[in-house]
């Protein structure tokens, strides 16, 4: 009796979803039921009841209205039937209003606060090649195999997909060495790999030793504060590593299409340093090395999770700023930036602009500002734009803007002393010649 019971009780009560069933799933992020679309279904047959196990059924979802990060896994038991009505029963929304707002707008109002606030514009508003490549790379990417991973002393959840080799590619949790980045799927191979490990900073050559707070500040958050490195890696002398960089980077960024091909590649890796004198990844950013024909300083940046909202992303930024001027140019990304990419690139852009102008006496044009600040004419015109600070008069954008707005502006900002500066004098570095 007892056996039959327990067969009983794991049946599963609810119907078999399939790949394209819009389900209610219960959410990790919020353990609140979201209206979600199945991607990939796993684990029928599996378990002891079968395909009516439902804790061997697994559902890889995409919750409607929300980020790709937040795809995930979800157990068969956790998912219902789709209706609206039971939707709105089970995570009522207050966004009516908005939603009424929204569709009275103006398509370039709306683009305008997309772009302000890092709004995922729609679809439909790319250009058609654009829509099919976001199709392809949507598709290519939809399933999230890793799940976490263990890195150093962090057990991080992963965001996206990214293209392990296959065995390792569709394990649910890989461990990835935080001096090497080789990765593997057992805990005592890691630990194995590590016995034998001799150097324990990335590869390349040190150009860079600084503090982590402004000049100064001798604390942060009553800590002293770390010390920061930066290691410049070629990715041709160094494949394999700025192979597994670009894979584990991928964990954490959507629209990243370099993994193998780095050859053409220098890499930026910041290391917080302990007073133990170890190092361990902040984040990093690449360019290209023959990059002479364009004014492009930086390909992919990362700030890891584990490191995030230390000011970490605008000092890289700050630093390929700081490499432009030794090379005696203008600097830009290149585009697409990622999402979090273009947060951080607006932010640094209004930072850097309001705090020129408001140290700058008398009229300023726009081109005075890119000289000064080594950014292009047109990053300075489009954040002067979402900023309302710039206006079209005889067939050129001139800065537009009283010391009182300008004012104002800098008490929106904030104080910005405890940023992290580069400290010019701490970069030993001359460009090269990779002709």
């Amino acid at each position: 009796g007892g056996g039959a019971g327990g067969e009983q009780r794991a049946a599963c009560t609810k119907p078999p979803f399939v790949v394209g069933n819009r389900v209610l799933a219960t959410a990790s992020f919020d353990r609140k039921a979201h209206a979600a679309n199945v991607i990939a279904v796993r684990g029928e047959g599996d378990g002891p009841g079968g395909a009516q196990d439902e804790d061997a059924v697994h559902y890889y979802v995409h919750y409607v209205g929300h980020d790709r990060r937040l795809d995930e896994w979800v157990v068969r038991r956790l998912c219902e039937m789709y209706s609206a009505n039971a939707e709105q029963a089970l995570s009522p929304r207050a966004d009516a209003a908005l939603a009424q707002d929204a569709r009275r707008a103006t398509r370039n109002l709306k683009r305008r606060y997309e772009r302000m606030h890092n709004v995922a514009g729609s679809l439909e508003d790319l250009p058609e090649i654009d829509q099919k490549l976001e199709k392809e790379h949507e598709e290519k990417t939809k399933v999230k195999y890793i799940q976490t991973v263990h890195f150093g002393r962090f057990e991080l959840d992963t965001w996206y997909y990214s293209p392990y080799p296959a065995e390792y590619g569709t394990a649910s949790h890989l461990y990835v060495c935080e001096h090497s980045l080789k990765y593997f799927k057992q805990r005592s191979s890691l630990l194995a790999h590590r016995e034998r490990l001799l150097v324990k900073h990335p590869p390349g050559e040190e150009i860079y030793r600084g503090t982590a707070v402004a000049a100064g500040n001798g604390a942060r958050n009553g800590r002293p504060a770390p010390e920061l490195s930066v290691f410049e890696v070629d990715g041709a002398r160094n494949k394999l590593y700025c192979q597994n960089l670009c894979l584990f980077a991928k964990l954490f960024l959507d629209h990243k299409t370099l993994y193998f091909d780095v050859e053409p590649f220098l890499f930026y890796v910041m290391c917080e340093r302990n007073e133990q004198g170890e190092y361990e990844i902040a984040g990093y950013f690449s360019k290209e090395k023959n990059n002479k024909t364009n004014q492009y300083n930086l390909a992919c940046i990362l700030t890891l999770p584990t490191h995030q909202r230390k000011g970490y992303g605008s000092f890289l930024i700050a630093f390929s700023y700081e490499l432009s001027k030794r090379e005696g140019k203008a600097g830009t990304p290149e585009r697409p930036l990622s999402d979090l990419g273009q947060v951080s690139y607006r932010s640094f852009w209004r930072k850097r602009i309001i705090r020129h102008l408001a140290e700058t006496r008398g009229a300023i044009s726009i081109q005075e500002v890119a000289d000064s600040l080594g950014m292009l004419e047109e990053d300075v015109v489009s954040t002067l734009q979402d900023l309302g600070l710039v206006m079209y008069w005889k067939g050129q954008h001139i800065v537009s803007a009283t010391p009182k707005v300008i004012e104002e502006h800098c008490r929106l900002i904030g104080d910005t002393s405890n940023e992290v500066r580069v400290q010019a004098d701490r970069l030993i570095w001359t460009p090269k010649s990779w002709s």
